[in-house]
């Protein structure tokens, strides 16, 4: 992977996992138990959410360095959902170790892939084909939005401002796409993030559930 720009969001990727992992490292069992900012989730479903992300995608990626496309959580939700409630209700160490060894097997996975392996694809759980280069872009969202709703003290204002400055604009570009009649509110750029992933504050324009 010679590609600067790449290795520069591979390691940004990873910086977030790690700040994720510092977070949660003196998580309780009743801590991940308790309740999280995602109506009807606990902080173990999210932290479970985030592992198996990580795992499916590494999947997908072992997958194309064979030339295959596979599909992300085997191509269905109601896989995906049953994989998070069952992991849900694990100690914190467990779940603590599910994360830190599914994000080192995703950055494995990404660190073999050879120059025309950047070329290939995997699938969408919801249909439709990902590059590669898209999949560390929805890692790197995945971490951070969830890195908040685990509501541990990590707010929208606490994102790296690289993290802010790149993602905005892609969401932006979306919000046509998702939600023709609603303008952009005026807010700080972090802010205005979080509405454009359904986490803004309450009184804002609403959206579409982000994907």
């Amino acid at each position: 992977m010679a590609d600067p720009d790449r290795q520069l969001l591979l390691s940004r990727v990873q910086q977030s996992e790690q700040a994720l992992l510092a977070r949660i490292s003196g998580l309780g069992d009743d801590d991940a138990a308790a309740g999280s900012a995602l109506p009807g989730w606990t902080r173990g479903h999210l932290l479970t959410h985030v592992a198996r992300n990580a795992e499916t995608f590494a999947d997908a990626l072992d997958g194309a360095r064979r030339d295959e496309i596979l599909s992300m959580y085997g191509g269905s939700v109601e896989t995906r959902n049953a994989d998070i409630d069952a992991g849900a209700h694990r100690p914190a160490q467990e779940l603590r170790d599910d994360v830190q060894r599914t994000s080192s097997r995703l950055h494995e996975a990404l660190r073999a892939l050879a120059e025309p392996d950047w070329k290939r694809q995997v699938r969408h759980i919801r249909g439709g084909l990902l590059d590669i280069e898209d999949v560390v872009w929805m890692r790197w969202q995945e971490v951070e939005i969830h890195h908040v709703d685990l509501d541990l003290g990590y707010r929208t204002e606490d994102w790296p401002a690289e993290f802010v400055d790149l993602n905005l604009p892609r969401q932006l570009q979306r919000l046509p796409e998702r939600a023709p009649d609603v303008s952009p509110p005026e807010l700080p750029a972090y802010d205005l993030l979080g509405w454009l992933y359904g986490r803004g504050r309450p009184g804002l324009p609403d959206l579409p559930p982000w994907p």
